[in-house]
């Protein structure tokens, strides 16, 4: 017992030192660690998948719990007295909305209405988009009934959609992991580095945007459209593009002037290949709520 408990002990520290290490020199030396393991020195540095696979559950655990907490804050500062959410809006466009949606969302309807926010206000204009035009929305087959069900939940709560998005970006990682460090294959080309290699780059620029954008899930809500927010949000994603150069820099080795407008083009590129993978997330999470 006594061996197998040492074992598990040292291979725990062990896993535990080299973590430590590897986040260390990854904040510390960008592009350092990609260097070493295409050197084939990794015995003291925690893998580039491993580390990949920590700061990402991580950042969505962490993105998850906070995003949750969120969500109940709106609930109760939205919803307030018990008695205010039974208020039924009841005039005949409205009432002709209803009909048009699952009778369990009625109460809902009545909810979003009777508050003073903006996504009362989106909701009366898809009211008034359903009830009086002769587009989609005013439909009566099933898909439209659908797409009407899918808009009340998400006025009702918009944090649901958040949160299944947030479920939903691993999967879009898939694609956007490989698809970088293919972009980066392209426009920093290299004689005799294969695709692995700069896979391994990109796996170590994407653990670091985890754990630094990981610490801004902590910031409230209510500081998001304040100035201090916006300094705040400003300076990480100022520090991780100064990151991201100095990267790309120790490991490409070319020289300032070449780095910086290669740079420029990858981030335009993978920003071309981001945003219809991230809209197509968004239309499964909007389809799945």
């Amino acid at each position: 017992m006594l061996p197998l408990l040492r074992e598990v002990a040292e291979e725990t520290f062990e896993v535990d030192g080299r973590l430590i290490r590897t986040i260390k020199l990854l904040f510390s030396k960008p592009g350092f660690l990609a260097a070493e393991f295409s050197a084939n020195r990794r015995a003291r540095y925690l893998s580039p998948f491993r580390l990949y696979l920590f700061s990402s559950l991580l950042f969505f655990f962490l993105a998850q719990v906070f995003t949750d907490g969120f969500s109940q804050e709106i609930r109760i500062s939205q919803d307030g007295d018990p008695t205010a959410q039974a208020i039924v809006i009841s005039d005949p466009i409205t009432n002709q909305f209803k009909s048009m949606v699952s009778p369990e969302l009625h109460y809902q309807v009545d909810t979003v209405l009777s508050r003073d926010t903006a996504a009362a206000n989106v909701l009366k204009e898809v009211i008034v988009i359903a009830t009086e035009e002769q587009g989609f929305l005013s439909k009566q087959s099933a898909t439209a009934q659908f797409i009407r069900d899918q808009i009340v939940i998400i006025l009702y709560d918009p944090n649901e959609l958040a949160q299944g998005f947030l479920q939903n970006v691993p999967l879009a990682m898939v694609f956007l992991l490989p698809a970088f460090a293919l972009l980066v294959k392209l426009i920093f080309r290299r004689p005799h580095r294969y695709f692995v290699k700069h896979l391994v780059f990109a796996l170590h620029v994407h653990s670091t945007a985890f754990l630094m954008f990981m610490l801004l899930t902590p910031i409230p809500q209510s500081m998001d459209q304040t100035p201090v927010g916006d300094v705040v949000e400003t300076g990480f994603y100022l520090a991780f593009s100064v990151h991201g150069y100095l990267a790309l820099r120790r490991y490409y080795d070319y020289s300032p002037g070449h780095t910086l407008f290669r740079y420029a083009l990858l981030l335009l590129a993978y920003w071309a290949a981001m945003i219809p993978t991230l809209l197509s997330i968004g239309l499964i999470t909007f389809i799945t709520l």
